[in-house]
């Protein structure tokens, strides 16, 4: 029993260790977007509203042209690139799950190797491409390049939850007088739908903290998020800690917010094998 109580003691000093380092970080920059000015690194509880407002207000409205619009084009960017991407993945992974044809495997895996390769090594031909399509700091010149970065993880995403789905379902149903078409979208897509909420969560991701890509084709029209944040860091100014850690908060809060509303969905998701 003892021995019982003692593994037991360490599992919870484990995990709480791990919640110290996952959460520090992020509280330690809440509770810093919460003050005037930082002159010590040392944490400090000094809080009061005045700053609150201050530095959120400043932030919002005044930094950057107002940083709302910054966060409403990743919003509007990673919106619009995750529709398209899983509009193009999903029938293209239910494609791969369902049917046979030659060099499959060497198309699936030439499609996932494209993750494989770092942004910096084709961002240069992607730009040159943007330029001659006349898309620079354009909405389409930033959603096209996100489509194709994100479709090999939505292929191999989603071909992990349709590989759940005995075929031998939507055979009954097409016997039953419906088409493949039919089937695939009354009766596979509300079984996958856990799986594709999944999959569109990590893609909004993905897809709002992109930084090379938009570095090179935006510029002030269609910034977003990360590429200012990046321009605070500066040789002249320093570092200004307290905006930095409002503009922190600011970018993660509309994901987390999105996390959180389809944390069931996400769960389910991942426990029916969508990382197999």
């Amino acid at each position: 029993m003892q021995k019982q109580y003692i593994w037991k003691l360490l599992r919870y000093v484990v995990l709480i260790l791990l919640l110290v380092w996952t959460l520090g970080p992020i509280v330690w920059m809440v509770i810093t977007s919460f003050k005037s000015h930082i002159t010590s690194l040392t944490p400090s509880l000094n809080i009061n509203l005045e700053d609150i407002v201050k530095n959120y207000s400043d932030v919002l409205l005044v930094r950057f042209g107002g940083y709302w619009r910054l966060l409403y084009n990743s919003a509007l960017v990673g919106t619009v690139s995750t529709l398209i991407a899983l509009g193009i993945g999903i029938p293209a992974a239910y494609g791969f799950s369902r049917f046979n044809f030659r060099r499959k495997s060497d198309i699936s895996f030439y499609i996932l190797s494209q993750r494989m390769i770092p942004p910096v090594a084709f961002v240069y031909p992607i730009y040159l491409m943007i330029i001659r399509l006349s898309m620079i700091d354009t909405l389409p010149g930033l959603v096209i390049p996100y489509v194709f970065m994100l479709l090999p993880f939505i292929v191999w995403m989603m071909i992990g939850f349709f590989d759940t789905i005995p075929s031998e379902l939507e055979e009954a149903f097409i016997v039953d007088g419906y088409s493949r078409f039919q089937a695939f979208l009354r009766v596979i897509l509300p079984l996958t739908l856990p799986g594709i909420l999944a999959a569109a969560l990590f893609s909004v991701i993905l897809s709002w903290n992109e930084f090379m890509i938009a570095l090179f084709v935006v510029g002030s029209g269609m910034k977003t998020a990360p590429i200012a944040a990046a321009g605070l860091v500066s040789a002249e100014k320093g570092i200004e800690w307290n905006t930095a850690a409002t503009v922190g908060v600011l970018t993660i809060l509309p994901v987390l917010v999105f996390a959180i509303f389809v944390q069931k969905y996400l769960v389910r998701g991942l426990t029916l094998g969508a990382v197999k």
